[in-house]
């Protein structure tokens, strides 16, 4: 969100230039995973399973994993869900829509100048929707695009916005808080809670917390996240993840 808007605002802005970025930064990954995961199906599992394995594969490759979950493989708890070797593909399938929808509507909200404002009403929208849909309709809540985009927008609010807290003894406080409520939910939230809905509130109020505790750098949660260990996982996350 601040190099879309910086970009914006310097009248430098090119959506083509954004997306081959992100093609180049995500797809590369995504394609050696999704090949490695079918050779290996195809050689260690029965080949009764193999077909559904492959077409997961080709709707991975398009961004879209998260829609073939949805309507092939249910609930992210059921055992078809858990059995299927590419599941965990779907929040990548949310963040690439995300990524091809969002520069849009930035580029058309940066025309009214309350970017801010209307992203927070947008991500308040979500966020209710969001908690409707989990108890009328909870395997489309968790993995579809309109019920997740709130927790993605929350931090392009805050980048929009350039919220802070005016002093350190806030932010250190918001830092510790928000670290413990990260560390909270990993610990507390499972299978028997209606998620997303409300429960994804936790999680996302402590990303939150830090997020405002390292917009300076003068926080022990900022030191710790900065030292070498910690930024060396932060760049192999997303290939931790995909493998």
């Amino acid at each position: 969100t601040s190099i879309i808007l910086h970009d914006i605002r310097a009248g430098e802005f090119s959506m083509r230039e954004l997306y081959l970025r992100r093609i180049q930064r995500l797809m590369p990954n995504v394609v050696v995973t999704v090949l490695g995961v079918v050779v290996l199906w195809s050689w260690l599992l029965p080949p009764s399973t193999a077909r559904q394995t492959g077409a997961h594969a080709l709707w991975a490759l398009f961004s879209l994993s998260n829609v073939f979950i949805w309507k092939n493989l249910g609930g992210y708890w059921g055992n078809a869900a858990e059995s299927a070797p590419l599941t965990h593909t779907w929040s990548l399938g949310v963040e690439e829509q995300f990524y091809l929808l969002f520069p849009i509507t930035l580029l058309l909200l940066s025309r009214t100048g309350r970017v801010a404002r209307w992203l927070g009403v947008m991500t308040a929208i979500s966020a209710a929707f969001c908690v409707y849909q989990t108890q009328s309709s909870p395997s489309a809540a968790f993995y579809l695009l309109p019920s997740r985009v709130w927790e993605l927008q929350v931090g392009a609010t805050l980048a929009a916005g350039a919220i802070t807290l005016p002093t350190q003894r806030l932010r250190e406080v918001s830092g510790w808080a928000g670290l413990a409520i990260v560390i909270g939910s990993f610990i507390w939230l499972n299978e028997s809670h209606a998620f997303p809905g409300v429960a994804a509130w936790m999680p996302v109020g402590g990303a939150v917390l830090l997020l405002l505790a390292i917009s300076h750098d003068d926080t022990r949660v900022s030191w710790l996240l900065s030292r070498r260990p910690m930024v060396a996982i932060g760049a192999l996350s997303y290939s931790l993840y995909l493998w």
